[in-house]
């Protein structure tokens, strides 16, 4: 019995030394949240170019690229807080905080049809990867070119919203 319990201590010994030997390839992933952002960090206007993160363009056919104006925008951000909050989607303490600060945001204006629409995709945290061997690199996708959505879906961290500007129809995209 004793020699078999010795055995089994040398084993054990013995994977956990080869385990400590074999160099370990991780990667330390680190979420940037936007609540913690300095505000001119948290708006992008998306670019022309723009594609989804599958690198597929967000613009299809007889959808034209516009640039969208400071005029523009406040009027968008005006109608997404309300949206938010008629939705109950706002964490905005009871209007004591801007309900946008808790969010990195991305906009892209286009017109189809003669008529302009504004996609807007909000996102609560950004994430970072950083590969183990090269800990002094990041990958992470460009926020001015890339739509970021790494959970497909709305929720409360990332939702996406098409603006009709026309008729001022704001909806879940």
């Amino acid at each position: 019995m004793r020699y078999v319990l010795s055995v089994i201590v040398i084993v054990v010994c013995v994977i956990y030394w080869v385990n400590e030997q074999a160099p370990i390839d991780r990667e330390l992933v680190i979420r940037r949240w936007a609540k913690d952002a300095p505000s001119d960090e948290k708006v992008y206007l998306l670019q022309r170019e723009t594609t989804w993160m599958n690198n597929k363009p967000v613009l299809g056919a007889g959808q034209i690229y516009k640039e969208i104006t400071e005029e523009e925008l406040r009027f968008v951000d005006s109608l997404l807080v309300g949206f938010l909050r008629k939705e109950g989607l706002a964490d905005d303490d009871n209007g004591k905080r801007n309900i946008l600060e808790q969010y990195y945001r991305q906009y892209l204006c286009y017109v189809e049809k003669g008529e302009t629409y504004v996609l807007i995709n909000l996102y609560a945290y950004n994430v970072d990867r950083h590969p183990s061997r090269y800990i002094d690199q990041i990958i992470a996708p460009c926020p001015s070119t890339i739509v970021i959505d790494p959970l497909k879906g709305n929720n409360k961290d990332y939702m996406r919203f098409l603006l009709d500007m026309d008729k001022r129809a704001l909806r879940f995209y």
